[in-house]
């Protein structure tokens, strides 16, 4: 009756006060009770540091339970494999787990089976954690549950930089998914957002041709389930027809892009007057005006102004129509912050400012209308930081033919220390990053290509970045935050991580913010691109293929001049 785990068990029942003191009670009982007793504690919002101590409570209890269990003659295997998931101990989990399928007392093998593979994934030991999937779809072949682990290889294999190989597991579990999403509408907001991580992997993986052909092969699905009388596959086709236009656009096939938004959007118009009450459709007339204006505002079209201001426009009007509507509020707001990231990107302050007005006058209305409370907060949230953002993107701009700011204090790693000399008369391209930033890592194919094909015409690329207490697991890949980590094992982690993502480039280490303020950075990343005078020339926040692309340009167009006087300090 493996006693001392039974009675481990029951002291922690008559400690919960849920169950009462008697024998026979299971490993898996006891999970349920510690886990329960931690979201008690965690509940209605719970303050951090309230959060951390229940949280370290719960590992002790469970790390307690796995030491007495992993005691006993004969372990309950499978109840201690979900205490090692707890624990993040998968290695660990994974040989329980092997255990219960060699245990003839062991009756629920699926569930074993679903674990093993969650926690091989967790390990990143993929190849191992799909053969045991497929095995599992053989043995069960009616479970709903076994292909769920299909989202797991996904964000495994993203996390690994395996775009690829994450989309393929998507798509599978988009093909089993397909007879319950036509049987089930409620799950067809299920099945468009695994769309919409098919559609990120393949993009991830330079395969944005392959991704509109599959968002247009389950499109013509949901459109012929529509025709056989499945009408609730409609919204399902309108999804990924919606999709289909952001691809279109994102391949610069605009034409073909507004051949199927305009029909939409007309439709929607009608459907919108045809039911003024109904706040759906109005925000779905909503969502596709605001599809054409982003489209003709990020590749710069002549009319962008006119989509710009239909989109404003048609927000105020249904919005002013139900004054109440939590939905339309914040459609309005999420309008008004569109177009003014747009404007103080392109260099419109005036513009901005004057949306920017706006917002704070609508901003006291909200606050005087108990209906819209719940967004009061959103509205003063989105005021502060458009403000500090146009602030920021003005600094930027002041910096412009300035000349560039010297290092001081930095740590060099991945190479040599950089003085003034070897700088001087090199074009210089400055990426502040982070190890923890996704956006950041995002630009790193484009450093590596840009470090090889004009390192030797004089580029030079500096990556800045200071300590935010980071280890590199090699493992995964990842960075992992430690507290208290030592400078010196952080600058250690950073060239592993470095290498691990094949950037040659040096980078400097600041000792403080002093740099990062003096070019006004306020979200990373940012790169500075300098002359071969010392003056700065140009200034991109975020990722992305439109920046790089200009990027690329400049330096081709710096690297091609000759030194010029240096700009005034």
């Amino acid at each position: 009756m493996w006693s001392r785990l039974a009675a481990c068990g029951l002291v922690w029942c008559l400690m919960i006060g849920t169950l009462p003191a008697q024998e026979g009670v299971r490993v898996s009982d006891i999970v349920r009770l510690i886990l329960a007793e931690y979201e008690r504690e965690v509940a209605n919002n719970a303050p951090p540091a309230t959060r951390q101590e229940a949280a370290q409570k719960r590992d002790k209890r469970l790390t307690e339970l796995l030491v007495e269990g992993n005691k006993e003659r004969k372990p309950q295997h499978g109840a201690l494999a979900i205490v090692c998931m707890h624990l993040r101990r998968f290695a660990e989990a994974a040989e329980h787990c092997e255990a219960a399928l060699q245990d003839r007392d062991n009756m629920n093998k699926e569930e074993v089976h679903y674990v093993l593979v969650q926690a091989l994934a967790s390990d990143k030991h993929l190849q191992k954690a799909e053969q045991r999937l497929n095995e599992a779809l053989e043995k069960f072949p009616a479970s709903q549950r076994i292909p769920e682990l299909h989202n797991d290889l996904y964000r495994a294999y993203l996390q690994l930089r395996q775009p690829g190989k994450a989309a393929e597991h998507v798509i599978a579990l988009l093909e089993h998914d397909w007879p319950g999403i036509t049987a089930n509408p409620q799950r067809i907001d299920y099945f468009l957002r695994n769309v919409d991580q098919l559609v990120n992997a393949l993009r991830q993986d330079k395969q944005t041709e392959r991704a509109l052909t599959e968002v247009e092969r389950l499109r013509a699905r949901a459109e012929r389930a529509t025709q056989e009388g499945l009408v609730t596959m409609a919204s399902a086709q309108g999804g990924l027809l919606e999709k289909k236009v952001r691809l279109l656009a994102e391949l610069k096939r605009t034409d073909e892009a507004f051949a199927i938004l305009r029909p939409m959007i007309e439709t929607s118009a009608r459907h919108a007057a045809a039911n003024p009450k109904v706040i759906p459709a109005a925000l779905q007339h909503v969502n596709l005006v605001q599809l054409k204006y982003l489209i003709q505002d990020q590749n710069d079209a002549p009319d962008a102004s006119q989509a710009r201001d239909e989109y404003l426009s048609l927000v105020n009007q249904y919005w002013n129509h139900q004054p109440q509507s939590l939905p339309l509020a914040e459609a309005w707001l999420t309008s008004r912050a569109i177009v003014i990231r747009s404007q103080i990107r392109t260099g419109d302050f005036a513009g901005a400012e004057k949306l920017l007005a706006e917002l704070t006058e609508r901003q006291k209305q909200v606050g005087e209308d108990p209906a819209l409370a719940v967004i009061v907060a959103r509205f003063t949230s989105s005021a502060r930081t458009l403000t500090n953002n146009l602030a920021a993107e003005r600094n930027r701009a002041a910096l412009i033919g300035q000349a560039y700011k010297p290092f001081t204090g930095a740590t060099w790693i991945n190479g040599s220390p950089l003085s003034e000399g070897d700088l001087k008369g090199k074009v210089i391209l400055l990426d502040f990053w982070a190890v923890w930033c996704g956006p950041c890592i995002a630009t790193f194919p484009h450093l590596r290509d840009w470090q090889e094909k004009y390192a030797n015409r004089g580029l030079v690329i500096v990556g800045i970045t200071k300590h935010y207490e980071f280890d590199f697991d090699g493992l995964t890949g990842s960075p992992r935050h430690v507290s208290g980590i030592a400078p010196g094992d952080e600058d250690a982690a950073t060239v592993k991580f470095l290498a691990h993502h094949r950037l040659k480039h040096v980078v400097a280490v600041m000792p403080d913010d002093e740099l990062s303020k003096a070019y006004s950075v306020t979200g990373i990343p940012q790169a500075v691109l300098i002359d071969r005078s010392g003056t700065i020339r140009v200034i991109r926040v975020g990722s992305g293929e439109a920046n790089a692309a200009a990027l690329e340009a400049a330096i081709e167009k710096y690297l091609a001049e000759t030194a010029q006087p240096a700009a005034a300090q």
